[in-house]
């Protein structure tokens, strides 16, 4: 990412730099010329470099060189100079543009480390503070757990405010492992061989309660006349398999009543496609879904569940993947979300 973004204002300033040189020669070249070809201030030096020049070239002599048109050979003389000049002029536009892409590159890069610096420290800081809470924040679940069980025992059903602490710290330990995600380096992320039909199957058959529970039902497609191995990319499952839950979870969230998760091929390319039947994204949310905390509704959002991370989770996973997150939706008919791996 630092990379590409200093390249892109190292070429913003080779470019103002480039124009600005480039503008410099020309105009430089164009008076230049028109002095030129206006005649120099003393003209004794260059007709004696004439008359030098055709007794050179045409060794001739008295009577016969009054036939040879002077002007002519000054005229020879300054476009020579003039070719000179221009090819000088275009050897010194190469050399500025190849300085002003490494001074640029230079520039750029001592412009974006305070930046790159600050964003290293604050991904570092949340998570740090990240790994500082999760520890009792999983002691709180716990013992609420282990409450909610022994009040569940001894009369039937656990307290209100037992079950609403339970709910906090379970939506606390999710967020946290939400910002663990969106601040994991890139170099900690490690590949190897993954199906992806494998990824599709954990990956719905773990929300398949959530779905029941909710009323909706999850249809899986997978291919069945291609070999699991002609489905295998080089990937991290654990990611993989969190992209499409986090999909399929918003998918059961919203849906009215179906959920259908497709695997395809095309070329080389694998396509795992998640469409829902639900109440939609207005077109002017839909290129903001991905947003950190985003919510189209702030209301139903809370009362629904979820942190406001899973896409922009999910678009930082095919992002590691080198790999595309696209949605398209229109409210009231459904949404459907296309991971291309």
């Amino acid at each position: 990412m630092k990379l590409s973004v200093r390249m892109k204002l190292t070429l913003w300033y080779s470019a103002i730099l480039i124009v600005t040189s480039l503008t410099y020669i020309v105009v430089t070249n164009w008076v230049v010329t028109d002095q030129f070809r206006k005649g120099p201030p003393d003209m004794d030096d260059l007709i004696q470099e004439a008359q030098s020049e055709m007794s050179d070239e045409y060794s001739i002599s008295g009577v016969e060189q009054n036939y040879i048109p002077m002007r002519q050979i000054i005229n020879n003389i300054r476009e020579r100079d003039l070719e000179k000049i221009r090819l000088a002029s275009v050897g010194i536009f190469f050399v500025l543009m190849g300085l002003s892409f490494v001074g640029g590159y230079i520039i750029a890069g001592r412009t974006l480390q305070p930046l790159y610096d600050s964003l290293q420290a604050q991904k570092q800081f949340i998570a740090n503070a990240s790994h500082e809470l999760k520890t009792p924040l999983t002691i709180v679940q716990t013992n609420l757990e282990a409450a909610e069980h022994e009040m569940a025992a001894a009369d039937g059903s656990p307290a209100e405010y037992i079950q609403q602490a339970l709910n906090s710290t379970v939506f606390m330990n999710q967020l946290i492992e939400d910002l663990l995600v969106l601040v994991l380096p890139p170099d900690q992320v490690i590949f190897q061989a993954v199906d992806l039909s494998a990824v599709v199957s954990q990956a719905t058959n773990r929300l398949q309660t959530l779905a029941k529970q909710s009323g909706k039902a999850i249809n899986v497609q997978l291919p069945t006349n291609i070999n699991s191995g002609d489905l295998a990319i080089q990937g991290n499952i654990t990611l993989l398999e969190r992209a499409v839950m986090n999909c399929v979870e918003n998918a059961i969230r919203y849906a009215k009543h179906n959920i259908t998760v497709t695997l395809v091929k095309v070329s080389s390319h694998n396509i795992i496609t998640i469409q829902d039947d639900g109440i939609g994204i207005p077109a002017e949310a839909v290129s903001k879904v991905t947003n950190r905390f985003f919510r189209v509704d702030q209301a139903r959002s809370r009362t629904s569940g979820g942190t406001g991370l899973g896409l922009a989770i999910t678009k930082t996973i095919m992002e590691r993947h080198h790999s595309q997150l696209n949605i398209t939706s229109q409210a009231g008919a459904g949404t459907t979300v296309t991971l291309t791996l």
